[in-house]
């Protein structure tokens, strides 16, 4: 399997898919991005001009990609929480900042907001409660936001 591109994604034309890239439906993806090998950019997510993203990452439904954000390999981004209790409000998309940067193993979870210009360390997580300002650097293997 070279790339999967599902028929209602907006794909820029210049864009060359790596082997065993999943693109689901209603992704778009602008001008000057690159993805690794094996990247999943599901349902609703935007990637937009001149993003970077490594190998063995996934995009969540409806992460909107600031322009210039470099996602490490093997990061997650858009995660939605493990458990909901019964009547749970879960917000349903997540804002990446122009010019951001989130390392490697990283975790990014569904409703977080992360301002232009964050770094997000390697292995560290992000919590759907934060929003973070321009310019914040979490450290790597550190925890963001709230559980509650």
């Amino acid at each position: 399997m070279t790339a999967y591109i599902h028929p209602t994604a907006l794909v820029n034309p210049g864009f060359v898919p790596s082997p065993f890239t999943i693109i689901d439906e209603s992704v778009a993806i602008f001008e000057g991005v690159t993805a690794g090998s094996f990247v999943h950019l599901r349902a609703g997510a935007k990637v937009r001009t001149g993003c970077v993203i490594g190998d063995h990452v996934t995009i969540g439904e409806n992460v909107d990609l600031g322009e210039g954000t470099v996602v490490s390999e093997y990061a997650l981004v858009g995660k939605y929480p493990e458990f909901v209790e019964e009547g749970e409000n879960v917000l349903d998309s997540t804002a990446i900042g122009a010019g951001t940067a989130i390392g490697a193993h990283a975790v990014v979870h569904v409703g977080a907001v992360l301002g232009s210009g964050c770094v997000i360390g390697d292995g560290a997580v992000v919590l759907g409660s934060c929003v973070l300002p321009q310019g914040t650097v979490v450290a790597p293997l550190t925890v963001c936001g709230s559980a509650e």
